[in-house]
């Protein structure tokens, strides 16, 4: 009967290690070390360009931007993602809490009205960075261009 033993023996260091895997957890592959694991918790600060230079007050005026939205979608988890509405387009950084923690891909979306019943000009751009526990010390720069169509 000894390889009843063995095989005895074999199961029990396969139930001990898949144990040791449940309890030890694992992280997701690409993890940034130092980055926070739960959900909502992340912080991101954002800037966004037009033609390579920050938009201000004044820019947004004459481009006759009003307001952006934002989508960050999480790279881990599909049900944690965020969107903001009707952000104010002139400011040099946009700072957000409650984001969905690790790497995230930001998009950003503009809509500048002509008026006068002509046709709309639309900007869009993305990037892609990480949501840590702690504000970056420089906004993430979203470069936004000129896209066809517009809603």
């Amino acid at each position: 009967m000894r390889g009843d033993a063995i095989t005895k023996s074999a199961a029990v260091w396969v139930g001990v290690f898949g144990l040791w895997v449940v309890l030890s957890g694992c992280q997701p592959p690409d993890y940034e070390a130092g980055a926070s694991t739960a959900a909502g918790d992340g912080r991101l600060a954002l800037s966004w360009t037009l033609n390579g230079v920050t938009l201000t007050p004044d820019s947004c005026q004459k481009e006759r931007i009003s307001s952006i939205n934002l989508l960050v979608l999480s790279d881990y988890d599909p049900n944690q993602n965020i969107e903001f509405v009707n952000v104010t387009c002139g400011l040099n950084r946009f700072s957000m809490t409650m984001a969905p923690s690790g790497p995230v891909r930001v998009f950003v979306d503009a809509v500048s009205d002509l008026g006068s019943g002509k046709t709309c000009r639309r900007y869009s751009g993305q990037a892609s960075t990480y949501a840590t526990a702690q504000f970056p010390a420089m906004p993430v720069p979203v470069p936004l261009r000129a896209v066809t169509g517009c809603p």
